[in-house]
Order: structure tokens, then sequence, then C-alpha cells
């Protein structure tokens, strides 16, 4: 099919999706450039609107209004949000109505899933519109490697960038989007061999997934001294990519690697550019503060990640604590947009198992099985303490259901018939000193068990 054509067709499903999305992406696009004071103001103004909607309609900071210092006045410039505390996922998993507006019956909201990398799995909603906005962030991220709608994508990767079952409505937005989606959960040799099969006869223009996951198949390519399709850019999101990584990617696939950053639950989003010299913020979805340990929000420095979402009015969030660490900087980019960087995020990676016969499974498996599919816990720690053996430490809620361990053990069996699972209720999990816990950690190294 004709490019023109394809991106006609994209376009066109877009806009029935969300009505208005060509204007949507234009004023998106138009944004690229906008000096720093157009952008500060911009994103007061969509600050002030989302502060007084959230004030008058959420019973959550209706009560915040009622027992602190924050009045109307307040809400008319971004520093009133130090006044405001910050919002954590414990607070949204004990209490998820008391974020949604009174009177709030849309039926173009929908749920979503965070698999969280603390670890902690999260249902929260979004709006039509603020679904419409991140995609066309996210189309504006990708246009700094050449993408335009409707050029050809594979995805490995897992449910967090998109899910690879066989639901038939899935099925159509990947082919109206030139996307495929190839699971980072089961990663055999055979597979991934098969995988390099498929982009090599599809001729991708881009590959996106998690690090480690291209990172396996890079290695898996180098191993087997296979010939690869070379796509223009491969797209990084959901882990810290680190340098090693990126150099056997780039190297393998001949090609530069473009990273970005995002989750939909805080609306926060970051790209990188051509200069490589950190991650764009996105400042019309949600704005991105990084604050110190006193709360305090830094211009240069690494802290928390802090999200006030701008758009999704189906679940203000105003100080949410997204769990990850970043280091921002005021430096500006030597590509000349001035936005402000992320420079690097950290504390978001996880480990790729190796089961006993040899087959590859990354880490986000477990997000999407504790996420997804099991009631009643609250945080979970896999530990792969040698081939073999797996523990699994789960920490259950008050509507822990009994039959979770039983389904966990089925659904790892079904993976690794040989592997031996321990599976364990506990109180808690223990953290890093910054606060991170790492849900998915392997003591076993892989490249000694493939071939």
């Amino acid at each position: 099919m004709a490019k023109g054509l394809r991106k006609v067709i994209v376009l066109a499903s877009q806009e029935a999706w969300y009505p208005g999305f060509r204007t949507t992406l234009a004023t998106v696009r138009a944004g690229e450039w906008a000096s720093t004071e157009e952008l500060r103001a911009q994103q007061r103004d969509r600050l002030v609107l989302m502060l007084r909607f959230a004030l008058d309609n959420v019973p959550y900071y209706r009560r915040i209004l009622s027992c602190t210092q924050i009045t109307s006045c307040d809400t008319w410039a971004p520093p009133a949000l130090a006044l405001f505390p910050i919002v954590r996922r414990e607070d949204l998993k004990k209490n998820p109505s008391d974020f949604v507006p009174r009177g709030r019956r849309s039926m173009w909201d929908r749920n979503g899933a965070s698999h969280g990398t603390t670890g902690t799995p999260l249902s929260y909603r979004l709006s039509r519109h603020d679904r419409a906005v991140g995609l066309a962030l996210l189309y504006r991220g990708w246009g700094y490697a050449g993408y335009s709608p409707g050029d050809s994508v594979v995805v490995l990767a897992g449910r967090s960038l998109g899910s690879v079952s066989g639901l038939w409505h899935h099925r159509l937005g990947d082919v109206v989007r030139n996307m495929v989606k190839l699971s980072a959960f089961d990663m055999t040799d055979e597979a991934l061999d098969d995988y390099v099969a498929h982009i090599n006869r599809a001729k991708p223009h881009y590959i996106r997934g998690y690090p480690t996951a291209i990172q396996a198949l890079a290695e898996r390519i180098q191993r087997a001294c296979a010939a690869v399709w070379q796509p223009r850019a491969v797209f990084t999101t959901a882990e810290t990519l680190l340098p090693t990584m990126r150099d056997r990617i780039s190297s393998t696939f001949g090609c530069p690697v473009f990273d970005g950053y995002g989750l939909n639950d805080g609306g926060v989003s970051a790209y990188e550019c051509e200069e490589h010299a950190g991650l764009h913020i996105d400042t019309e979805r949600a704005l991105l503060e990084v604050i110190d340990e006193q709360g305090m929000p830094l211009e240069n420095g690494i802290g928390r990640i802090i999200a006030t979402t701008l758009t999704n009015h189906a679940m203000p969030l105003i100080r949410y604590d997204t769990g990850d660490i970043g280091e921002i900087s005021k430096d500006p980019c030597p590509c000349g947009r001035p936005r402000p960087l992320l420079k690097a995020i950290r504390g978001r990676s996880t480990d790729i198992l190796v089961t006993p016969e040899g087959k590859l499974v990354h880490g986000w498996f477990f997000m999407a099985l504790f996420g997804e599919l099991c009631q009643g816990v609250q945080e979970f720690r896999v530990i792969q303490e040698s081939i073999s053996d797996l523990s699994i430490l789960l920490v259950p809620t008050t509507d822990f259901d009994s039959a979770v361990p039983d389904f966990v053990l089925r659904a790892v069996k079904e993976l690794s018939p040989g592997w031996v699972v321990r599976i364990q209720t506990v109180d808690a999990l223990s953290r890093t000193e910054g606060g991170k816990m790492k849900f998915v950690e392997s003591k076993v190294k892989a490249v000694d068990y493939v071939t």
C-alpha cells in the first residue's frame, strides 16, 4: 500500500475513534518548537483549569480543600501545587472511587492497568480526550526519529505496550496502524529466530520494545551470525536503557536507538531526539516534577518523578508519585527544542529469566500476570535463585483470593515445567535506599544457558 494512502487511513481511523484528533495532532506538532515562555503559559492555563475541576468535583480533593490552607485563589498558579499532598499508588488502590469526579458516567472513559515498575499493580481511568492527546504526543515523539503515521512498526513487548492477545479489535487496530506485536514473554531461541525471520520479511520502518527484550533479540542475532533487516531506528521504553544496551542494539540493527519514557496513569511522557542528549519532556498532557527528599521541585538533579494530569478529567491526579526516579536538567538540548530534559530514568529495570529448557522469559510477564489476572496482590517479587529454582513472594490485600498461588503456579509451569517454584505470602517486601524494589530479579546469567 502506498505510504500516502496508509497515512490517510491511519489518521482517518484515529479521527473516527477520537473526534478532533487531526486538530489535536496539529496543535501538538505546532508546539514542538514553541518558546519556553509559551510552553509555561500554556501549561499554567491547563493547570489552573484542572485544579479548579478537581477541587470542585473530585471527592479526594474536595476533602483536601476543606482541611488545608488551599483556597480558590491559591489554585491560580503552579506554586500552589506545593500545598497539595503527594498521592501514592497505595492511596489510589485503597479508595479508587475517591479520585473519580462526582457523577462521571462517560461511556468513552476507559480502564487501564499499570503494571508498575515498583511491583504494585494499579487500575486507573482515562478520558477519551486524554488518550487522544497521549497518542498525538507519541506520534510527535516518534517523529524525532522521522516517524510518520502509517510507517510500519514491529513491537517486541507485552501488555504495557499494547495487548499481544488475539482479540479482534486489538488485531484490527494493529492492522490499521501498520503494527505487528511480538511477545517478550516466551523468547526461546526458536521464537527469536522466528522474530528475525518476520522482521526480514516485513522490513519494518521501526522496531519498538523493552530494552532488555530487544537486547536479547540482538544477542541471539549475534550468536547465530544471522543477517537482519536494518530499520530506520529502534524505539525503547518502559525500562532503563543502559549504555551497553544501546550500543548492542544499535550495532546489531545498524541504526540509532531513541529512548522514551511514559506512563498513562500519570500522563507524563518524554522522548529522545536526534541529539540523544536527554528526553524532551512533554508539557501538554501532564506537569512533570522531579522533587528532592523534602518534596521541593528540582531544576537540576536526581529525585522522584511526580505527575499532575492536565487533560484526564476521568481521574484527575495532582502530585502523583509515579514510583520512578529521574534526573532533570535545565541545560538546553543542542537540537534547539526549548523543552526541559530528563537526562536519565533510574530504577526502571527488570531482569530476563532463563528456564531450565533454555527459554528466555521477560520479567514483565509477571507484571501482566499479577497486574491483570490475580486479585488481591498488593505487591510481589520474583527471584530466580538458580537455573531451576524460582521464588515468588506475595504481599496479600484483605481481598486476597486463596486460589491465586495455584493459578500462578500453573501459569509459571506452562512456561517451564522444569522450574521448581516456591510461592510465599509475606507482610512486606524490602526496598532499596531509593525506595525502589526490583520486582523481578535473576541471579542466573542467561548467557551461560542459551546457545
